[in-house]
């Protein structure tokens, strides 16, 4: 009887524990590899902070970003992870002035593995 309540206790904590957290992002970084906004040579947006979720899982982020350009607006339609596990679906297009600050939204889709670090958004 003692063995039979040990094990129902343990497979409770395992579900239970497993369940916890898996996926802790410990910053976002957001940058262009082909300078849209002004966001080229190594030049990144970076968000401190910790987001955690469910392996498997997918959050909705909306971030600011500022148009560098002084003389022209830009245009973000897509966006895409190079974090290993991640990626991204779901993007509202933005077109932001110059010097204006616009909200690019997407859904970001976690790995199907534990995870903890940072995760790179790029933009085009």
């Amino acid at each position: 009887m003692v063995v039979i309540i040990a094990l129902v206790v343990g497979v409770f904590a395992y579900v239970f524990y497993s369940g916890a957290y898996a996926v802790d992002i410990t910053s976002l970084s957001v940058t262009s590899p082909n300078d849209t906004c002004g966001y080229g040579a190594g030049l990144a947006l970076h968000y401190a902070g910790h987001f955690s979720g469910y392996t498997g899982n997918s959050a909705s982020i909306s971030i600011g970003i500022t148009n560098l350009n002084t003389t022209s607006s830009c245009t973000i339609r897509s966006a895409t992870s190079n974090t290993s596990g991640f990626s991204i679906d779901g993007v509202q297009g933005v077109t932001i002035p110059p010097l204006s600050k616009g909200t690019l939204t997407f859904t970001l889709n976690f790995p199907s593995s534990r995870y903890t670090g940072p995760v790179w958004i790029l933009f085009s």
